[in-house]
């Protein structure tokens, strides 16, 4: 009886034990799975957080590459900035060079046009000099000779009656008309000027003509006027030697071509107004 005793209360405790043991890997294994709950939770917050961190990171890298983008643009227009300003700089130097070249030429108008006044004055003063040359010229050509009388021409044959009228008219002249007749002499043949010959023509040989000399010098506008022309075949350009008792005083230029003259610019002189009226001039 105590055996049997015995062996309820040992099994007794053994079922006791047995659902202490029971019951602690229960509680164990709820706390286990809790925190394996637990745990999975956190893992796929931490899922997703990278899941955001991963989509963040790409934004970052789009950001990044847009920032590389706009920093190249950047560069860029700061290149093109720096082109833009070179052509400003360049366009600003071209503009003041503009502003020179208008200036300078500004300046060399008025200059033509003080040129263009002394040119014309310096004309009206060639021509006055040419008219005295002309006047001198024609002062010292030789009088032509006198032209010989016209002769009549032979009057037309008159009919009978008109001679014997006439005849009879002759042998009773009226008494005024032979008043007039005696009061007035009988009018010469006035005899009719020769014409020149054309000014291109060369004088003959043993013609009378002044030897190649200065005939007038103006200092005002520098030039000098000589008695050789489009006769002596001259032409515009040529240079004329000057000189006094053979020696040479200077160089002028052809500017203006006449018949008889022309008008020369003072290119040379070996001394200050060393060249003057009289001054013998040979083509160099």
């Amino acid at each position: 009886m105590k055996g049997i005793k015995f062996a309820i209360g040992f099994a007794f405790v053994l079922t006791a034990a047995s659902l202490a043991g029971n019951w602690f890997l229960y509680e164990r294994f709820d706390s286990e799975r809790i925190l394996r709950e637990e745990l999975q939770a956190e893992n796929d917050e931490l899922k997703e957080e990278n899941n955001l961190l991963d989509s963040q990171l790409s934004q970052v890298k789009q950001n990044k590459e847009e920032l590389e983008r706009l920093q190249s643009q950047v560069k860029e227009y700061a290149d093109q900035r720096d082109t833009l300003k070179g052509q400003l700089n360049e366009a600003e130097s071209e503009l003041t060079k503009l502003r020179t070249r208008v200036q300078d030429l500004s300046s060399e108008k008025s200059k033509l046009v003080t040129q263009v006044g002394a040119s014309q004055a310096a004309e009206k003063t060639v021509a006055q000099e040419a008219k005295k040359v002309s006047q001198i010229a024609a002062a010292t050509k030789p009088t032509p000779p006198p032209a010989p009388p016209p002769k009549k021409e032979a009057e037309p044959p008159k009919k009978e009656k008109e001679k014997k009228e006439e005849k009879k008219e002759e042998k009773k002249p009226d008494a005024t008309a032979r008043a007039v007749a005696a009061a007035v002499p009988a009018a010469r043949p006035t005899p009719q000027p020769v014409a020149a010959p054309p000014a291109a023509q060369k004088p003959e040989e043993g013609e009378d003509r002044r030897p190649n000399q200065v005939l007038s010098v103006n200092r005002q506008f520098n030039f000098v006027v000589v008695n050789l022309g489009l006769r002596d075949r001259l032409k515009v350009g040529d240079n004329l030697r000057v000189e006094e008792a053979g020696k040479l005083v200077g160089r002028v230029q052809v500017e203006k071509l006449y018949e008889n003259f022309s008008a020369c610019k003072i290119v040379e002189e070996i001394q200050p107004a060393q060249i003057k009226e009289g001054d013998l001039v040979r083509i160099a």
